[in-house]
Parts: C-alpha cells; sequence; structure tokens
C-alpha cells in the first residue's frame, strides 16, 4: 500500500455518554484516534 496522503475525520455527534461526569460534575467529552502507530485526542466537545 502506498504511503502518503491525507486522512481526514469529522467528529459528528455522540449519544448515550453516560453519566460519566468528573470531580465537579462536568462531562469532558473527547475521541482517541488510533491509527496505526499515531495516537491522538480530539477537543473536548462543548454543546
Amino acid at each position: 500500500m502506498p504511503a502518503g496522503g491525507i486522512l481526514e475525520l469529522l467528529l459528528v455527534d455522540a449519544t448515550n455518554l453516560g453519566d460519566d461526569k468528573d470531580l465537579l460534575g462536568d462531562m469532558d467529552p473527547y475521541v482517541n484516534i488510533q491509527f496505526k502507530n499515531q495516537k491522538l485526542k480530539s477537543s473536548v466537545g462543548r454543546g
């Protein structure tokens, strides 16, 4: 498989996040993205 190019992800929606809140009672929803040896974390979503 040839190397190179761009992979673009658009995070659109999140459902069924449950009641997982931090100590202050706020949720900090984000997405962990892993592709081959690259690991990224999205920014925290605000609603």
